[in-house]
């Protein structure tokens, strides 16, 4: 009986130890990843398009010149961006796959008038999906936000390939 007892401690040990190093693994990769889209969106809310373009993955720098960023920016009112205070997470998914050229008009990188580039055909490595919601400060113009965010590891940094802040509404609050 007592061979029984110290054979099931120890593999219940083996899976608690199991469970801690992934846990650990993949906690770390969502603070980072989470991380870089903080760093984008404070550098889009202080209007640092250089910092914000640094953020982006190789791939979609080489699809999205900050030339065109900067052109698009030019054009957007920085509504989304203004007063940003953090991300809440809501939802993180692994291993998503590539995310093909953006849907939503007004999401960064922005996909070009001409032939599709073979940028995005590559296959990818390591890959997150982010969505949340975003915080203000003071409840900044009565906004709520949602954002999602793909985000590819590049070495051992997270670079995103695209994000979507989206303004949803009015929420209500009060400055």
């Amino acid at each position: 009986m007592k061979v029984l007892m110290k054979g099931c401690i120890t593999i219940f040990a083996v899976i608690l130890i199991a469970v801690f190093v992934l846990f650990i693994m993949y906690g770390i990769d969502i603070i980072a990843a989470n991380n870089t889209v903080n760093q984008f969106m404070s550098a889009m809310d202080n209007r640092d398009i250089e910092k914000a373009y640094s953020l982006f993955a190789t791939r979609a720098q080489k699809n999205f010149p900050i030339a065109e960023f900067k052109k698009a920016l030019a054009d957007e009112n920085f509504e989304v961006y203004t007063g940003y205070e953090k991300i809440d997470c809501l939802m993180v998914q692994f291993d998503t796959g590539n995310p093909g050229t953006p849907p939503v008009p007004g999401s960064y990188p922005q996909s070009m008038e001409t032939k599709p580039s073979d940028t995005f055909n590559l296959p990818l490595g390591k890959t997150i999906a982010i969505h949340g919601v975003i915080h203000y400060k003071d409840g900044y113009n009565d906004k709520i936000a949602g954002l999602s965010a793909f985000l590819e590891q590049e070495n051992s940094d997270w670079r995103i390939l695209h994000i979507y802040p989206l303004i949803s509404g009015n929420s209500g609050c009060k400055k």
